[in-house]
């Protein structure tokens, strides 16, 4: 070798990369309304929610509601709580029913399945039985490590920020129990939520192009309809456009059989068999859903989610893949609306959600570019 040098091996090459850390932020009791804070360390990019806790059943041993008996369709056990996040700026880009984000989880991850203890379908009297189940929050677009390949931190939240304070809380549906039996008091929850953070060690995003560019969107999951169905009829939806924002999914979800006393409707299972077709148009030029019959949109989610998706749920998918080329940007559309025709169905406490998982520019990253020097902001453009 030239030189004189002798090498048996070429160097690792290794990029720069981010020590990646979870942490416990702390607990939320069974039924508490408050949030806790979390702590001001990292860039955070997911949530794990457990709740770990019992059921104690009396001496009439408590009875499911039709809508969670254990079928594949049930909204049970996630449906007892909705986890937030709040932050100032943003406010609160993430706030679903917990039955929700189970099904997003397994929408973005088809693959995922919850790791539940739950009742058997006839509970004993007088017994104490285990339970545990829990939620994942995607804070950023696409953590690789819950998802696979590509990663896509973009909106994940630099919560080092001193100036903000980020609050995580598990907010009651209805409490005691009314989600899941039929008479709540034949049963006593108790338990606790822990709060799991899944974060980046990084520098402040001053620093780094590609973490300016990770905090300069804030990434939601929200419901924007949730409104009882008491007659058969044509279901629409118009999503907000003509803002700043993209679409990642949009989903609509059918549900029926919802117990008398849960005034939430939290209890009504997803079901198959409500909705008969899907339009879907942007400004009438757009066509996602040409008049698709559900079996032929079950289908295709069978396919897509290796059968993971229940009956009742019907996904918009524009970031299936993780590729960003699919994604709706609806700053300069005027219209966009999702028809969906019911069929003759029986309904008993029945209602109709609908979900958006999006991307807003994010108020929280305006600091970061306000210290930025003159080559980092440079570095942007290929962030």
């Amino acid at each position: 070798m030239g030189g004189g040098v002798s090498l048996a091996y070429a160097p690792l090459q290794l990029p720069p990369s981010y020590r990646r850390y979870m942490k416990t932020e702390g607990q939320i009791p069974y039924g508490s309304s408050n949030a806790i804070a979390l702590d001001k360390d990292g860039l955070l990019l997911g949530l794990l929610i457990r709740f770990l806790g019992t059921v104690t059943t009396g001496a009439t041993p408590p009875v499911f509601i039709t809508g969670v008996q254990g079928l594949s369709n049930s909204p049970a056990p996630w449906n007892i709580g909705s986890p937030t996040l709040q932050v100032a700026g943003p406010g609160t880009p993430i706030g679903i029913p917990g039955e929700v984000a189970n099904l997003m989880a397994q929408i973005a991850n088809p693959l995922y399945t919850d790791q539940i203890t739950w009742l058997p379908g006839t509970p004993l009297a007088s017994t104490v039985y285990p339970v545990e189940f829990g939620y994942y929050l995607p804070i950023c677009v696409r953590d690789d490590e819950f998802y696979g390949e590509p990663a896509d931190h973009v909106g994940s939240i630099y919560t080092g920020d001193p100036s903000i304070t980020a609050y995580v809380g598990v907010t009651p549906t209805v409490g005691a129990g009314a989600e899941w039996f039929t008479v709540p008091a034949n049963a006593t929850i108790a338990g606790q939520w822990t709060v799991t953070s899944v974060k980046l060690d990084v520098p402040q995003p001053s620093q780094d192009a590609s973490l300016l560019a990770a905090i300069s969107w804030y990434h939601a999951v929200q419901m924007d309809m949730n409104n009882p169905l008491a007659s058969v009829g044509q279901q629409v939806w118009t999503p907000t456009v003509n803002t700043v924002r993209t679409y990642l999914r949009l989903l609509t979800l059918f549900r029926n059989n919802a117990g008398a006393g849960d005034a939430s409707k939290s209890s009504a299972a997803f079901t198959g068999g409500m909705m008969a077709t899907l339009l879907s148009r942007a400004e009438g030029i757009i066509t996602w859903w040409d008049t698709i019959p559900e079996n032929v949109q079950l289908a295709y989610q069978a396919l897509a989610y290796q059968g993971q998706i229940t009956r009742g749920a019907y996904v918009l998918d524009l970031a299936r893949g993780g590729a960003r080329d699919q994604w709706m940007d609806v700053s300069s559309v005027t219209s966009l609306t999702i028809t969906e025709a019911m069929n003759a169905v029986a309904l008993t406490n029945a209602q109709y959600q609908t979900v958006y998982e999006f991307l807003q520019p994010s108020p929280l990253a305006q600091r970061w570019f306000q210290q930025a020097s003159a080559a980092v902001l440079k570095n942007l453009q290929g962030a």
